[in-house]
């Protein structure tokens, strides 16, 4: 008998923790970094505008779904990349999930890290590709006494 998911069976536009099976996963940012949707409130009748990060799809990879931006998320990247959205292009980040409360409920959500990749090592000068600077040739010094020469 086949699995059935509500996941699989109604499909989103916008990335969810279902997407990323339990996983972490690092993307890439697109240019332009964000738009902003009307979507329906979860909890009314009306909509409201959200703002919604975009990705990068390396090729051969399968597309990554746009992320619609909570508070936290939002202010996440606000603290990793600063406040102007065009400096985000090119940017990494790494999305986990987390249990986050939802109104009385507690549900797994998307989740912007923390996290930075690494900045690759500057290069090591070695003594092998050191250049050597001649040395000053020592001063000669008269080691004899004063009184040899008498």
């Amino acid at each position: 008998m086949a699995k059935v998911s509500v996941h699989d069976m109604f499909p989103s536009k916008w990335l969810s923790s279902a997407d990323l099976n339990g996983r972490e996963l690092i993307a890439t940012i697109a240019n332009p970094a964000l738009s902003y949707e009307k979507l329906k409130q979860m909890n009314g009748d009306g909509s409201e505008e959200k703002a919604v990060l975009h990705f990068r799809n390396p090729r051969g990879a399968k597309p990554l779904k746009p992320m619609v931006l909570n508070k936290v998320n939002l202010t996440t990247l606000i603290v990793l990349f600063g406040d102007d959205d065009d400096d985000y292009p090119g940017k990494q980040i790494k999305i986990g999930v987390d249990m986050v409360p939802v109104g009385k409920e507690v549900k797994p959500g998307l989740r912007i890290r923390t996290w930075q990749p690494e900045a690759e090592p500057a290069p090591t000068v070695t003594r092998s590709t050191q250049r050597s600077r001649p040395q000053p040739e020592p001063e000669a010094t008269d080691t004899a006494d004063d009184t040899d020469l008498y």
